[in-house]
């Protein structure tokens, strides 16, 4: 007897693989049995881990995108990525495939969009060999803008003083990392200072300016302030 066929319904069977064989007995009692095979049951699609970037860190420029992807029954067949402006979902910024060749890895170069500070989806889908699709997203936030320095006191423009006063410089950021001010005359150091930012987007330089024993002249006074991405800026 040959050419019988018969179906397994595998819905009932866990993900992994099963060994089988065919046993047969004639109505005399001879029996026989085929080589043990191997039967795989695979309905998952492969394990993504978005390694970078970081679920809720700030980037810049260009953006690394480093993944982990596996499959333990079948083969992982493709990967690909797209990036989303994630206050527009219909916003498509880029998209790209990742193959095994470069670790499932890519990179985004987001310096076509200055001076924006957004939210950032990216989604990251792989396929194995059977066709089951897996999908893994992360968010994150995309700084390429530099800070903003606003002069209240002084100006900015040259002012003019004979009496002992406070700044009030406006340094604003929405990833800050840190700020700092000189003050100089001819080259030498009169008076600084520096913060290192927390979560805050504005700091404010208030501090007393002494000008007893200070020479008349002009002075200088210089404010920095620098991002977590590098973005920077210094105003005089």
């Amino acid at each position: 007897v040959s050419g019988i066929n018969t179906t397994i319904n595998s819905s009932g069977f866990e993900d992994r693989t099963y060994l089988w064989y065919l046993s047969c007995r004639d109505q005399a009692g001879n029996q026989n049995s085929s080589e043990t095979r191997t039967l795989t049951v695979d309905t998952t699609g492969p394990n993504i881990q978005i390694n970078a970037p970081t679920e809720g860190g700030t980037f810049g420029y260009n953006v690394r995108i480093q993944t982990e992807i596996t499959d333990l029954l079948s083969n992982v067949d493709s990967a690909w990525y797209f990036v989303y402006n994630n206050s527009d979902a219909n916003q498509e910024l880029a998209n790209g495939s990742l193959n095994s060749s470069s670790s499932w890895d890519s990179n985004w170069d987001s310096s076509g969009y200055p001076g924006v500070y957004w939210t950032i989806l990216l989604s990251v889908y792989a396929n194995d060999s059977l066709g089951n699709i897996e999908n893994r997203n992360i968010s994150f936030y995309i700084d390429n803008s530099q800070p903003v320095i606003q002069f209240i006191n002084p100006t900015g423009a040259l002012d003019y003083y004979n009496s002992n006063f406070s700044l009030n410089v406006i340094v604003q950021d929405n990833s800050f990392n840190y700020t700092y001010y000189n003050i100089t005359k001819g080259g030498s150091l009169i008076q600084s200072n520096t913060t290192v930012f927390g979560p805050d987007v504005e700091h404010i330089w208030g501090d007393l300016i002494d000008v007893t024993g200070n020479e008349d002249g002009i002075y200088n006074l210089s404010v920095y302030a620098q991002d977590v991405v590098s973005n920077e800026i210094t105003t005089s």
